[in-house]
């Protein structure tokens, strides 16, 4: 059994599944629309930002949970936004979820 091998055929899974095909589907509506993509972006900087700070072992503030929260809420009313957030957080999900199996078979080897 070659790890190489089948990681490629992990990664040929994931890009043939629902998951990723929708999340491409999604991303490109997005795309197609200034609008859309603006909203998306800025939304995206934002959670990287508040990322950041919590890397940095800063806790977010109320007002920056707030104003994510709130920039959530409206972006979201926007149908194709909404879709492709959602599609985004069921791929992100899949990927952390297979990372996990990884790592938890990593950790029973390193005992």
């Amino acid at each position: 059994m070659n790890v190489y091998d089948l990681a490629h055929e992990l990664a040929k899974a994931i890009s043939d599944s629902e998951e990723y095909k929708s999340y491409l589907d999604a991303k490109k509506i997005v795309e197609d629309d200034e609008t859309s993509s603006n909203m998306v972006n800025d939304f995206h900087k934002m959670e990287m930002e508040m990322n950041a700070k919590q890397v940095m072992g800063q806790k977010p503030s109320d007002e920056d949970v707030k104003k994510i929260n709130d920039m959530y809420q409206l972006i979201t009313i926007n149908p194709a936004v909404k879709g492709f957030l959602d599609k985004e957080i069921r791929l992100s999900t899949m990927v952390t979820d297979v990372f996990q199996i990884i790592n938890d078979a990593i950790g029973e080897v390193s005992e």
